[in-house]
């Protein structure tokens, strides 16, 4: 028997709301006053990492004198994270090019390479991922070290990882990520996108066409990070998935892109999800579509259910680790080299 998933109606009041205020924003279309508590829903906001479009819908909605008071502080912190990492983003740039270098900016730093460098405080940025060619990881790793960037355990890096640890900066901002693949293949579909990269806005970052853009937002955040197997996704990939659209990416050239039915079917699922979020009937859905985007949706609303379906998966996630040659390669690396054993065993205790 499948799961049981909260209906609209026994979902959070605060989470429904944060929604309607979502879609207003992208609408550009004056918010209703929300029911719920305002700072019930902020909160949510908040943890859902969407916090400037849902304050910012908000503001039109309340009083002056309340706007003032509990949403203008808001949007200026998002305002002030946006504008410390879209330096950050202008600085690696130029510090690469410096070296002779080009990277593809990937996920939220995309938007950031496609806006010239200015900030982009709708979409929260954790970090900065930039994927470089293998053979120039060493030099671009010095390119940014020069400039205050640090990573805390270089040696921990082995050559099947796809991305060299975290660079962190000197002064307060977010890791930088060199990425050297899409995901854990060498050669899987996704690494055939970067034939189409295109010069963006900022000088020193390339993008990837929306088509393949999008299909690495599916495949990232459902099969790398497992959203699929646990019917999860984050929210603010909304933002992305419809900014992608509106940049004039398909869902068909999207889905081509994946490979293997299973994944196709997990690009399925998520299409569906997106479609209840944006309350697109553009989107045609199977049965099977929407029923994972319904169990999806019920997570998002409910941390203590994704959290339960995290650790669910977790053994899962191992198996599924060793039984793929490329993951169990990697992970024999991992395991002779003695810094990252060190890392891994402090990390557990």
């Amino acid at each position: 028997m499948g799961a049981v998933v909260p209906s609209a109606s026994a979902r959070p009041a605060t989470f429904d709301a944060a929604l309607a205020l979502l879609r207003a924003w992208a609408d550009e279309r004056r918010a209703a006053a929300p029911e719920a508590p305002v700072l019930d829903i902020l909160r949510v906001a908040e943890a859902l990492e969407i916090a400037w479009p849902v304050a910012s819908a908000l503001r039109g909605a309340l009083p002056e004198a309340a706007a003032a008071m509990l949403i203008d502080p808001i949007l200026a912190q998002e305002r002030a994270r946006a504008e410390r990492v879209a330096e950050q983003a202008r600085e690696a740039a130029e510090a690469l090019a410096g070296a002779g270098l080009s990277a593809i900016a990937l996920k939220g730093a995309a938007f950031l390479a496609d806006a010239g460098g200015a900030p982009v405080p709708w979409r929260r940025l954790v970090d900065l991922d930039l994927l470089v060619d293998a053979d120039a990881l060493p030099r671009a790793v010095r390119a940014l070290e020069e400039v205050g960037y640090a990573a805390a355990d270089p040696e921990a890096y082995v050559p099947t990882d796809y991305h060299f640890p975290a660079l962190t900066p000197a002064r307060p901002g977010v890791a930088i990520e060199l990425h050297t693949r899409m995901d854990w293949r060498r050669h899987g579909p996704m690494m055939r996108a970067l034939e189409g990269a295109r010069a963006s806005a900022l000088p020193g970052l390339r993008v990837l066409t929306p088509d393949d853009r999008l299909a690495h937002l599916v495949r990232h955040a459902q099969v790398s990070d497992r959203g699929w197997p646990r019917r999860r996704v984050r929210l603010r990939e909304a933002l992305d998935w419809r900014r992608l659209l509106e940049a004039g990416a398909t869902l068909e050239g999207a889905r081509r892109r994946m490979d293997g039915g299973a994944e196709r079917a997990a690009f399925d699922g998520y299409a569906a999800l997106m479609g209840r979020i944006w309350e697109d009937p553009s989107v045609a859905a199977r049965a099977a579509s929407r029923a994972w985007a319904q169990d999806a949706l019920a997570a998002a609303a409910d941390p203590e259910l994704a959290a339960r379906r995290d650790r669910a998966d977790f053994g899962r996630g191992w198996w599924d680790a060793v039984t793929t040659w490329e993951t169990l390669v990697h992970g024999l690396r991992a395991m002779l080299n003695p810094a990252r054993l060190r890392r891994i065993v402090r990390n557990r205790t």
